[in-house]
Formats: C-alpha cells, sequence, structure tokens
C-alpha cells in the first residue's frame, strides 16, 4: 500500500529526529562507527514502500550497544556490522 502524498516527509522527518536522540545516547560507545537513515537492510531492493530505519554501524567484530532500543520514536532500529575506510 502507497503512503499518502506528504506521508515520506513526514516520516523523514520523524526519522531525523529519532536518529538525533539516538545519536546523543550513543555518543562514545566502543564499536559504534556511525548512526544513519536508511532502508532496513533486511527489507532488500528500495521501494516508494520501504520502510525507514535508524542504522547503528557497528565495527566487524564488536558487539554492538547492549542497551540498543528496538525503536526510537516509532522508527525501528537495526544494527549494521561492518568495517568502514576510506579508499
Amino acid at each position: 500500500m502507497r503512503r499518502p502524498p506528504g506521508a515520506a516527509a513526514a516520516s523523514l522527518d520523524r526519522a531525523r529526529r529519532a536518529r538525533e536522540a539516538l545519536a546523543r545516547r550513543l555518543a562514545g560507545r566502543p564499536g559504534v562507527t556511525g548512526i544513519d537513515i536508511g532502508i532496513d537492510p533486511a527489507h532488500g531492493k528500495a521501494n516508494p514502500d520501504s520502510p525507514v530505519v535508524l542504522r547503528v554501524h557497528v565495527a566487524t567484530g564488536a558487539v554492538g550497544p547492549p542497551d540498543l532500543p528496538a525503536e526510537v520514536d516509532g522508527v525501528p532500529v537495526r544494527v549494521v556490522t561492518g568495517d568502514y575506510r576510506p579508499e
């Protein structure tokens, strides 16, 4: 089911606020390399109906924060593991 006009913008605004709150909560945590807004990695290819999630990037081999919430202000939280280096 497609979202009504304006719903995507409202969803993105809510995700931005939730991202800011989560970033404050996880600031300085070992192994956390970033937090962004994106498509749920488990959802597959992006389309207009893809759910927006907060993605907490954690270094390979690191354990994600044990107190990581399942959602923040109604926005689901997912962990993405990987190492990021400049190319």
